[in-house]
């Protein structure tokens, strides 16, 4: 719904910067104006680019970001797996004293059996809450990295010299082509890791 949305917007801005004024004079002002040299007072604003996989590639937030969230993902597996590995010993040793008449009655057996069981759904259930725990922390992560961004578009169009910053992905793009200079990319991250050092 949100790649539908962030499209249709694009589609009615490049409209509206279609439609205003001639069209030849547009492109002309355009190939003779660099996005940079662009002030606030120009009839037409900029449209500025930015590139997602450059910022989560480069943004110091971003990269300890992701690696912290992996560790933390590395761990419950590893632990999830340790407890599964446990639990699947426990079940074998059970089964052997099955085959082997081991148990003194037949309640005897079903109280191991239920046992077993219930250590078998608590695994799971802690399987699923450390996953929505990682999956909120994940979310959380993605706020505080869009609003990041965000604040460093507005300190970078304090000026006013951009109408329309899009962003570009891999995973999400809607944007085919874009000319290189109106990528605000580096700018972008230039800033977001200087603010970041500051912190």
């Amino acid at each position: 719904m949100r790649k539908i949305y962030l499209f249709l917007l694009s589609m009615v801005a490049v409209a509206m910067l279609v439609s205003c004024g001639d069209k030849e004079t547009t492109k002309a002002k355009q190939a003779e104006t660099p996005v940079s040299n662009l002030s606030s007072d120009d009839p037409m604003k900029a449209v500025a680019i930015v590139d997602l996989d450059s910022i989560m590639a480069n943004y110091q937030f971003a990269i300890e970001a992701n690696d912290e969230l992996m560790s933390e993902a590395e761990n419950a597996r590893v632990n999830l797996n340790q407890k599964a590995r446990a639990l699947e010993n426990k079940m074998a040793e059970f089964q052997k004293k099955v085959d082997n008449n081991a148990f003194l009655s037949q309640d005897r057996a079903r109280s191991e059996a239920e046992k077993l069981q219930r250590e078998q759904q608590s695994l799971e259930e802690q399987s699923n809450q450390l996953g929505m725990k990682l999956q909120d922390k994940q979310l959380d992560l993605s706020a505080q990295l869009q609003d990041s961004v965000d604040n460093a578009i507005k300190l970078l169009n304090t000026d006013g010299k951009y109408a329309l910053v899009l962003s570009k992905s891999a995973l999400s793009g809607n944007i085919l082509y874009s000319d290189p200079a109106l990528d605000i990319t580096n700018q972008l991250i230039d800033l977001l890791n200087e603010r970041y050092s500051k912190k």
